[in-house]
């Protein structure tokens, strides 16, 4: 999915707040005016003024719309909750290459306040995805005890977790030991408790005790009747053919090699014989 710059960070620092609300096992991280500070110059957000206990308020209520939006059942319930969220910060597109970065388009009035800011900027890319018919990337974490937002930039829509280093590796890990575990149940009177002893024997393939896996194959070899063979199939040196298995012997041939004279070819450079020369 092709995404534009600023669309692509503007969709950073979205994702960001709405993963700052509290969790049942995680503080809310906005709660007071020196977290806002630094998540403002953690995601380099510009023109911004200072900071006071109002722009606090309108960040948190900015957030709460931006989940909201995470939480549509469809695009038209994101399209309705974005067009109220961009007509209240008052969108005003305009073009601009501050700090050395190439023109792009920021939606914010001049001298908005934080929550005004995040809330065109951020209200726009994500009208970007809904426009684009991608509203179902907006996900939240699979992990049962995780519900970080996140948005699926995968090529096809496959990505689960918010962060597959952590809640999809501890998942996968949790989720092979289940099945590790499974398989190493031990059956009623086998000797092994796990492992692959256990599941052989599980199997009913454990090779009988004093012997080998060799022996204990041969002997199962054994007991299995011959395989019949299609009547009239030739057997041993009788299969061997001319020409596969060994040289073809070549017959001699009843005319020897002549040259083009003798054979009559007047291209050999000396005349040619008469028809009743020997």
């Amino acid at each position: 999915m092709q995404i534009p710059h600023d669309t692509r960070r503007a969709l950073d620092v979205v994702v960001a707040l709405v993963n700052t609300a509290a969790e049942p096992e995680q503080p809310d991280a906005l709660s007071d005016l020196g977290a806002l500070r630094a998540f403002v110059e953690e995601h380099a957000i510009s023109d911004v003024g200072e900071l006071g206990a109002r722009d606090l308020a309108g960040v948190r209520t900015v957030r709460g719309k931006f989940a909201q939006v995470f939480a549509a059942p469809n695009s038209r319930a994101a399209a309705a909750l974005i067009n109220e969220l961009v007509a209240t910060a008052g969108t005003t597109p305009q073009l601009t290459d501050h700090d050395g970065y190439d023109w792009h388009v920021h939606y914010f009035a001049p001298g908005a306040s934080v929550g005004d800011h995040l809330a065109a900027d951020g209200g726009m890319a994500l009208a970007f995805i809904v426009v684009s018919g991608e509203q179902e990337r907006l996900r939240r974490c699979e992990a049962p005890d995780c519900r970080r937002a996140f948005v699926d930039l995968s090529r096809n829509r496959s990505r689960r977790y918010c962060d597959s280093r952590t809640c999809g590796n501890r998942l996968h890990v949790a989720a092979y030991r289940a099945r590790r575990k499974e398989a190493d149940v031990r059956p009623e009177g086998s000797e092994q408790v796990g492992g692959r002893a256990g599941r052989r024997a599980a199997a009913g393939s454990r090779p009988p005790l004093g012997r080998s896996s060799a022996a204990a194959g041969r002997a199962r070899r054994g007991t299995r009747a011959p395989r019949p063979r299609r009547a009239g199939r030739p057997r041993g040196p009788e299969r061997r053919r001319p020409g596969r298995w060994g040289p073809r012997r070549r017959e001699p041939s009843a005319h020897p090699r002549m040259c083009r004279a003798c054979r009559g070819d007047d291209r050999a450079g000396h005349p040619r014989p008469a028809p009743n020369t020997p």
